[in-house]
């Protein structure tokens, strides 16, 4: 009888996990079948540190393809079998709650026995939207409508994606604020922070750096020395291909990437990898921060499902797109989990003089992407120019020059006329654009 009364110690989280869990295809697209830390040794104290008491706040700011979703899912099986408590499950809107719900958050709990033993007999009680289980209910909501994050207590939260929350509704308190005061009721509640950043002054990131902003340092195999990975061009190198360009280019980078050690320059290769992160260790990197608060912090070449090579790749492409901003947003927010800042600055005469190339007025460069034309009419004339625009950004201004008029009439050609006639080479403008300003039902009759 009294054996029942005896307090068992919980079980840790990893030795958990990797004896009672298998991850079905839906849920673990690269890696099904029985959960392991095996290729990501970095996995192992993020998840252990949802044991730890008095850790209200962990953040996981983590790149694509490193296991960041996985890591929500396996604690959230952990707690359902071992810490039991009411638990909400946030995403950006509640269209991709539900799916998430249905594709992988469910399929994890029916297919593993050790979690489908607390499912209810009642069908209505296991939702996309609300799962109440044996000793306890997990929510699965939508922050785009606030009446869902303040409807009931939680003691255990997951703001998933939680850099794309939107403030929309500015008469109530942010979507992260109202989550958590639905949690401070209880005395050891918790909330899982998970997302990769958007922008500096984003609420994910504005909490982020208040954490202990830990990193994942790995040992050169080389001098022995720890470091961080990460990405820059000092560290991710290739061997160089003049005489390619464009997707050629981006193939060869692929296949010819390293890694270069910042302390010895020695030249680390993709298959030591695996090996130098079973060695690594997670260290803080603020000193200042709350004990109750932690953060850790991975980009993406940390991943086993990603290469040195496809990380190059990445920003090779995205430095060549035709919208290249948009691309290395991209990439710095998925691959390397940092945010993308946006710098203005403000660019003399001199500074465009000293970009002046060798091409004379008229020769086209070597290699561009498209030519365009464009008009700014004024009262008295029109001026225009002719720049021929490279897969990178790059611009060279090919012509250049001055109309008197806006219309095209049997006496005066304007911009109409004008753009047809242009030709360089043989070479015909791609397209043209207008600022119509003051003169809009000009330019658009103009158009017409």
């Amino acid at each position: 009888m009294f054996s029942k009364l005896k307090i068992h110690e919980k079980p840790g989280v990893v030795e958990w996990a990797e004896r009672c869990l298998v991850l079905p295809r839906e849920t673990s697209p690269n890696a099904p079948g029985r959960f392991s830390t095996a290729r990501m040794p970095y996995m192992r104290e993020p998840l252990e540190s949802i044991r730890e008491e008095g850790l209200q706040h962990i953040y996981w700011c983590f790149g694509t393809q490193s296991g960041k979703t996985v890591s929500l899912l396996i604690a959230a099986a952990y707690f359902i079998d071992n810490d039991p408590a009411p638990m909400l499950w946030a995403l950006p809107t509640e269209i991709l709650a539900r799916s998430f719900s249905r594709a992988r958050l469910q399929p994890l709990i029916s297919k593993n026995d050790v979690l489908a033993r607390h499912k209810r007999r009642d069908p209505d009680a296991f939702t996309a939207a609300e799962m109440r289980l044996d000793s306890m209910e997990l929510y699965m909501v939508g922050v785009s409508e606030p009446g869902n994050l303040s409807s009931r207590p939680i003691m255990r939260c997951v703001m998933d994606e939680e850099a794309k929350y939107k403030h929309e509704n500015k008469e109530e308190a942010h979507p992260v604020d109202l989550i958590e005061e639905r949690a401070k009721g209880f005395h050891r509640y918790q909330i899982l922070h998970a997302s990769t950043p958007s922008s500096e002054d984003s609420y994910f990131w504005q909490n982020f750096i208040t954490t202990d902003m830990r990193k994942f340092y790995v040992p050169c195999p080389r001098c022995g020395e720890m470091m961080p990975l990460e990405f820059s061009r000092n560290t991710v190198q290739w061997e160089r291909r003049e005489d390619l360009e464009g997707d050629a280019l981006a193939d060869w980078v692929q296949d010819h990437t390293f890694y270069v050690c910042p302390h010895c320059e020695g030249r680390v290769e993709d298959w030591e990898k695996i090996g130098m992160m079973e060695k690594g260790e997670w260290r803080p990197t603020n000193p200042n921060a709350s004990r109750a608060r932690r953060g850790y912090h991975l980009n993406s070449l940390y991943s086993p499902f990603v290469t040195w090579g496809q990380t190059a790749r990445k920003f090779i492409v995205a430095q060549n797109d035709l919208f290249r901003q948009v691309a290395l947003h991209n990439f710095r927010n998925g691959w390397e989990a940092l945010p993308f800042t946006q710098y203005e600055i403000k660019v003399g005469d001199d500074s465009v003089r000293g970009l002046r190339g060798v091409c004379r007025r008229g020769e086209l460069p070597r290699h561009y992407y498209y030519m365009v034309v464009a008009y700014d009419p004024g009262q008295n004339q029109t001026h225009w120019v002719a720049q021929a625009i490279g897969r990178g950004g790059e611009t060279w201004v090919v012509d250049w020059g001055t109309l008197l008029g806006i219309s095209t009439t049997d006496a005066t050609p304007g911009i109409g006329a004008h753009f047809e006639s242009l030709e360089w080479g043989g070479v015909r403008p791609d397209f043209g654009l207008i600022d119509s300003g003051d003169w809009a039902q000009k330019v658009y009759d103009e158009c017409y």
